[in-house]
Protein backbone atom coordinates (compact mmCIF):
# COMPACT_ATOMS: atom_id res chain seq x y z
CA UNK A 1 0.00 0.00 0.00
CA UNK A 2 1.39 3.34 -1.29
CA UNK A 3 1.97 5.42 2.38
CA UNK A 4 0.67 8.72 2.52
CA UNK A 5 3.07 11.46 2.81
CA UNK A 6 3.03 13.68 5.51
CA UNK A 7 4.53 17.30 5.42
CA UNK A 8 5.57 19.05 8.77
CA UNK A 9 7.73 22.21 9.79
CA UNK A 10 8.94 23.51 12.84
CA UNK A 11 9.53 19.95 14.27
CA UNK A 12 11.08 19.60 17.28
CA UNK A 13 14.47 16.75 18.14
CA UNK A 14 11.60 15.25 20.44
CA UNK A 15 9.47 14.65 17.31
CA UNK A 16 12.38 13.58 15.13
CA UNK A 17 12.93 10.77 17.62
CA UNK A 18 9.71 9.59 17.31
CA UNK A 19 9.61 9.64 13.56
CA UNK A 20 12.30 7.29 13.48
CA UNK A 21 10.96 5.10 15.25
CA UNK A 22 7.67 4.86 13.36
CA UNK A 23 9.76 5.03 9.64
CA UNK A 24 8.78 8.49 9.11
CA UNK A 25 11.75 10.44 8.12
CA UNK A 26 13.18 13.93 9.82
CA UNK A 27 10.96 16.70 8.19
CA UNK A 28 7.69 14.01 8.79
CA UNK A 29 7.77 12.08 5.09
CA UNK A 30 7.44 8.93 4.94
CA UNK A 31 9.99 6.29 4.17
CA UNK A 32 8.32 4.04 1.06
CA UNK A 33 9.84 0.44 1.06
CA UNK A 34 10.45 0.53 -2.80
CA UNK A 35 13.24 3.72 -1.66
CA UNK A 36 16.48 3.42 -4.05
CA UNK A 37 19.05 1.56 -1.55
CA UNK A 38 21.75 3.81 -0.72
CA UNK A 39 25.40 2.96 -2.21
CA UNK A 40 27.33 0.56 -0.05
CA UNK A 41 30.14 1.88 1.90
CA UNK A 42 33.29 0.36 3.62
CA UNK A 43 34.32 0.68 6.82
CA UNK A 44 37.89 2.25 7.42
CA UNK A 45 39.70 0.42 9.63
CA UNK A 46 42.63 1.22 12.11
CA UNK A 47 45.02 -1.35 9.68
CA UNK A 48 44.72 1.08 7.06
CA UNK A 49 45.74 4.14 9.37
CA UNK A 50 48.40 1.71 10.39
CA UNK A 51 49.76 0.86 6.84
CA UNK A 52 49.27 4.45 6.37
CA UNK A 53 51.44 5.48 9.04
CA UNK A 54 54.52 2.80 7.93
CA UNK A 55 54.52 4.42 4.47
CA UNK A 56 54.99 8.01 5.64
CA UNK A 57 57.80 6.38 7.82
CA UNK A 58 56.06 6.77 11.17
CA UNK A 59 56.84 3.98 13.85
CA UNK A 60 54.05 1.21 13.71
CA UNK A 61 55.16 -1.53 16.49
CA UNK A 62 52.89 -1.75 19.57
CA UNK A 63 50.90 1.66 18.03
CA UNK A 64 47.40 1.52 19.13
CA UNK A 65 45.23 3.38 16.51
CA UNK A 66 41.76 5.13 17.15
CA UNK A 67 39.63 6.85 14.45
CA UNK A 68 37.79 10.13 15.66
CA UNK A 69 34.73 8.49 14.62
CA UNK A 70 33.30 5.16 12.18
CA UNK A 71 34.24 6.63 8.13
CA UNK A 72 33.91 5.02 5.27
CA UNK A 73 34.87 5.05 1.51
CA UNK A 74 33.21 4.01 -1.35
CA UNK A 75 35.68 0.87 -2.41
CA UNK A 76 36.58 -2.02 0.62
CA UNK A 77 39.65 -1.70 1.91
CA UNK A 78 40.62 1.80 0.51
CA UNK A 79 44.33 3.39 0.31
CA UNK A 80 44.83 6.26 2.53
CA UNK A 81 47.73 8.36 3.17
CA UNK A 82 48.75 10.51 5.81
CA UNK A 83 48.39 14.09 4.85
CA UNK A 84 49.43 15.96 7.94
CA UNK A 85 50.31 15.16 12.14
CA UNK A 86 50.68 16.92 15.50
CA UNK A 87 51.78 16.47 18.70
CA UNK A 88 49.37 16.25 21.16
CA UNK A 89 51.42 14.74 24.12
CA UNK A 90 54.88 12.80 24.65
CA UNK A 91 53.48 9.47 23.39
CA UNK A 92 50.80 10.10 21.12
CA UNK A 93 49.70 11.80 17.66
CA UNK A 94 46.97 13.44 15.96
CA UNK A 95 46.72 12.64 12.07
CA UNK A 96 44.67 13.99 9.46
CA UNK A 97 44.40 11.41 6.25
CA UNK A 98 42.32 10.57 3.26
CA UNK A 99 42.45 8.44 0.39
CA UNK A 100 44.64 8.15 -2.19
CA UNK A 101 41.59 8.70 -4.83
CA UNK A 102 40.26 11.86 -3.09
CA UNK A 103 36.26 10.40 -4.42
CA UNK A 104 36.59 7.77 -1.99
CA UNK A 105 36.37 8.73 0.66
CA UNK A 106 36.58 12.40 2.82
CA UNK A 107 39.56 13.49 4.84
CA UNK A 108 39.40 12.17 8.40
CA UNK A 109 41.20 12.33 11.73
CA UNK A 110 42.88 9.18 13.86
CA UNK A 111 45.14 9.64 16.92
CA UNK A 112 47.95 7.35 17.38
CA UNK A 113 49.25 6.28 20.83
CA UNK A 114 52.86 4.77 20.92
CA UNK A 115 55.00 2.52 23.26
CA UNK A 116 56.54 4.50 26.32
CA UNK A 117 59.88 4.96 24.22
CA UNK A 118 58.49 6.57 21.42
CA UNK A 119 58.73 10.19 21.98
CA UNK A 120 56.18 11.82 19.44
CA UNK A 121 57.53 15.55 19.77
CA UNK A 122 60.56 14.43 18.67
CA UNK A 123 59.13 12.76 15.41
CA UNK A 124 60.11 15.08 12.66
CA UNK A 125 60.65 15.99 8.77
CA UNK A 126 58.43 12.35 8.09
CA UNK A 127 57.56 12.07 4.50
CA UNK A 128 54.85 10.87 2.59
CA UNK A 129 55.93 9.24 -0.58
CA UNK A 130 52.32 9.43 -2.44
CA UNK A 131 52.31 13.27 -1.87
CA UNK A 132 55.74 13.55 -3.02
CA UNK A 133 54.17 11.46 -6.16
CA UNK A 134 51.36 13.49 -6.63
CA UNK A 135 53.23 16.84 -7.23
CA UNK A 136 56.57 16.44 -9.54
CA UNK A 137 57.06 20.13 -8.73
CA UNK A 138 56.91 19.92 -5.03
CA UNK A 139 60.11 20.37 -3.04
CA UNK A 140 61.46 17.78 -0.23
CA UNK A 141 60.17 20.66 2.01
CA UNK A 142 56.61 20.43 0.44
CA UNK A 143 56.18 16.40 0.48
CA UNK A 144 57.18 16.31 4.51
CA UNK A 145 54.43 16.05 6.66
CA UNK A 146 55.71 18.41 9.34
CA UNK A 147 54.80 17.31 13.21
CA UNK A 148 54.53 20.37 15.83
CA UNK A 149 54.07 20.28 19.36
CA UNK A 150 50.73 21.41 20.61
CA UNK A 151 50.09 23.59 23.53
CA UNK A 152 48.67 22.55 26.27
CA UNK A 153 45.77 25.16 26.14
CA UNK A 154 45.24 24.12 22.57
CA UNK A 155 44.49 20.36 23.33
CA UNK A 156 41.07 21.09 24.30
CA UNK A 157 40.05 23.24 20.98
CA UNK A 158 38.05 21.85 17.53
CA UNK A 159 39.00 23.18 14.29
CA UNK A 160 36.64 23.89 11.23
CA UNK A 161 36.90 20.94 8.94
CA UNK A 162 37.34 18.34 11.31
CA UNK A 163 35.03 15.47 12.24
CA UNK A 164 33.20 14.80 16.14
CA UNK A 165 31.05 13.05 17.95
CA UNK A 166 27.62 15.63 19.03
CA UNK A 167 25.58 14.56 22.16
CA UNK A 168 22.20 15.78 22.58
CA UNK A 169 20.28 14.71 25.83
CA UNK A 170 16.91 15.43 27.82
CA UNK A 171 16.09 13.74 30.04
CA UNK A 172 15.90 9.75 29.06
CA UNK A 173 16.54 10.56 25.12
CA UNK A 174 20.59 10.30 24.60
CA UNK A 175 21.69 10.76 20.71
CA UNK A 176 25.00 10.94 19.35
CA UNK A 177 25.96 12.07 15.57
CA UNK A 178 29.17 12.22 14.16
CA UNK A 179 29.33 16.04 12.79
CA UNK A 180 31.59 17.89 11.09
CA UNK A 181 32.87 21.16 12.42
CA UNK A 182 31.88 24.52 10.80
CA UNK A 183 33.84 26.52 12.92
CA UNK A 184 36.89 26.28 15.41
CA UNK A 185 37.27 26.73 19.13
CA UNK A 186 38.00 25.88 22.31
CA UNK A 187 36.71 24.26 25.43
CA UNK A 188 33.19 26.18 26.23
CA UNK A 189 32.92 28.18 23.09
CA UNK A 190 29.57 27.33 21.16
CA UNK A 191 30.36 26.25 17.21
CA UNK A 192 27.99 25.75 14.46
CA UNK A 193 28.53 21.59 13.67
CA UNK A 194 27.16 20.53 10.16
CA UNK A 195 25.54 16.53 9.65
CA UNK A 196 28.16 14.30 7.46
CA UNK A 197 25.62 15.20 4.41
CA UNK A 198 25.55 18.86 4.94
CA UNK A 199 21.99 18.96 5.22
CA UNK A 200 21.62 19.57 8.96
CA UNK A 201 23.32 22.59 10.67
CA UNK A 202 23.37 22.85 14.47
CA UNK A 203 25.37 24.93 17.59
CA UNK A 204 26.82 22.96 20.23
CA UNK A 205 29.29 23.60 22.86
CA UNK A 206 32.59 22.40 22.46
CA UNK A 207 34.06 19.94 24.99
CA UNK A 208 36.89 18.23 24.12
CA UNK A 209 38.81 18.05 20.69
CA UNK A 210 36.27 15.34 19.67
CA UNK A 211 33.21 15.68 22.00
CA UNK A 212 30.45 18.28 21.47
CA UNK A 213 27.35 18.92 23.65
CA UNK A 214 24.10 20.23 22.21
CA UNK A 215 20.47 20.93 23.27
CA UNK A 216 17.12 19.62 21.74
CA UNK A 217 15.22 22.64 20.15
CA UNK A 218 12.32 23.39 22.78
Amino acid sequence: MTQQVIHRTGFKWSEIFIYAAIGLGPLGLAISSSAQALPTRFVIEASQVTRAMGEASLPTDGVEVKLAAPFTSSVANAKVEVESISSIGAHAVRMRLACSDRGQCVPFFAVATFPDAIDATKLHGVKTPQLAGRQNSASPNQADVKVKSTPASDTASVRAGAPVTLELDEDKIHIRLEVICLQGGTAGNRVRVSSLDHKQIYTAQVVTPTLLKGEFLK
